[in-house]
C-alpha cells in the first residue's frame, strides 16, 4: 500500500522533515522559495496532503483551482489571512487553527 504524498512548500526545520518523512512521501521545497498560484495548483495534482506557509496565499479562486486530489491541507503559521476559509470550507478542507492563546501582545 502506498503511502500519502505530502508537499512541504517551505523549508521547515530537520526535526519536522524526519517526522513527516517516517509517515509520508515527501516533496519538500529545498530552495525555500515562495510558490505562485499556477504553481501550487500543478502540485495539488501531484500530492494528497499540503503544508504551506503565510508566504502561499489562497484566494477564493485558487482554492477553486486545487486538484481533487488533494485530500489535507494544513499550515505553517499561527494566522490564516492568508488563507480564503470560507474556499476551504466549501471544498471540505478544514484549515487547523489554533485556539486564541495570543490575543494580546505580549
Amino acid at each position: 500500500m502506498s503511502r500519502p504524498v505530502i508537499w512541504i512548500a517551505r523549508r521547515l526545520s530537520d526535526a519536522t522533515l524526519a517526522r513527516a518523512e517516517r509517515d509520508y512521501d515527501i516533496i519538500v521545497n529545498h530552495d525555500d522559495i515562495p510558490y505562485n498560484s499556477d504553481d501550487i495548483i500543478a502540485m495539488s495534482g501531484q500530492v494528497d496532503g499540503m503544508i504551506a506557509s503565510p508566504s502561499e496565499h489562497f484566494s477564493q479562486a485558487l482554492v477553486d483551482a486545487l486538484a481533487s486530489r488533494l485530500k489535507i491541507f494544513s499550515h505553517y503559521s499561527v494566522g490564516t489571512d492568508h488563507c480564503a476559509l470560507p474556499a476551504f470550507a466549501a471544498r471540505g478542507l478544514a484549515v487547523p487553527t489554533p485556539p486564541p492563546v495570543l490575543p494580546h501582545a505580549t
